[in-house]
C-alpha cells in the first residue's frame, strides 16, 4: 500500500493498486473515532466494522459526520483473496475546518 498524501483537504493515493492485483480489498480506518465508528463505509458514513472494498470500488470516496476543529488520521489495511489482512499501513492526519465536515479521498490515481 502506498503511503496516503496530503492534498489540500483531501487524501490521495490510499489503495495503489500498482503494488497489489485488482482484487485486493481494502478497508480505510479513521481515528479518534467518528459517533463510535472508526471504519469508513461504502456509503461515506463512519461505523464500528470495516468495509472491504476493492480500489476501484473506493474511487473517489467521502467521508461524512467529521467534526469541525479535528484531526483525524486515516489508514488503510488491505486484504488478499485469501483473507489474510495486513496491519494498517502509515497514517495521514489532516484537520477539519471550524464547521463540520466531509473530507474526500481517492483510492487511487
Amino acid at each position: 500500500m502506498a503511503e496516503p498524501q496530503r492534498i489540500s483537504g483531501r487524501l490521495k493515493s490510499f489503495c495503489d493498486p500498482v503494488d497489489n492485483p485488482a482484487s485486493t480489498q481494502y478497508a480505510i480506518q479513521i481515528a479518534p473515532a467518528v459517533g463510535g465508528g472508526q471504519w469508513a463505509q461504502a456509503d461515506g458514513s463512519v461505523g464500528a466494522s470495516a468495509v472491504w472494498r476493492t480500489a476501484a470500488a473506493w474511487g473517489t470516496a467521502k467521508v461524512r459526520g467529521l467534526a469541525g476543529q479535528t484531526t483525524y488520521t486515516f489508514a488503510a489495511c488491505a486484504r488478499n483473496g485469501a483473507g489474510v489482512e495486513t496491519a494498517l499501513g502509515p497514517g495521514t492526519s489532516l484537520a477539519t475546518a471550524a464547521r463540520s465536515a466531509a473530507l474526500h479521498w481517492r483510492a487511487y490515481e
